[in-house]
């Protein structure tokens, strides 16, 4: 049973507010939470950071997830700068 677009917008949007709760819960909201995610502290946020997060707060997700999760928000080197990461924080708005 393959998925369609539209589920596929939802579960990577359910993921998105899982994580925007998540930094929220632990008082790192906006750029607060950039910086938390950067923590190779390259001033980017990519997929592999994302993964380890929703990992660490007990969400299975694959690197693809992660990748499509962020996928309108990322300069052309494939990570968020500051200003990607908040779009996207927002965008769960």
């Amino acid at each position: 049973m393959s998925s369609t677009g539209t589920e596929d917008l939802q579960s990577h949007m359910e993921l998105s507010i899982a994580l925007k709760k998540h930094l929220g819960e632990i008082g790192m909201n906006g750029v607060k939470g950039f910086h938390y995610m950067d923590q190779n502290d390259n001033k980017r946020v990519g997929a592999k950071e994302i993964l380890k997060e929703m990992t660490a707060i007990g969400v299975d997700v694959s690197i693809t997830q992660a990748q499509e999760m962020i996928q309108g928000f990322v300069r052309p080197n494939g990570e968020m700068d500051v200003i990607g990461y908040l779009r996207f924080i927002k965008s769960v708005d």
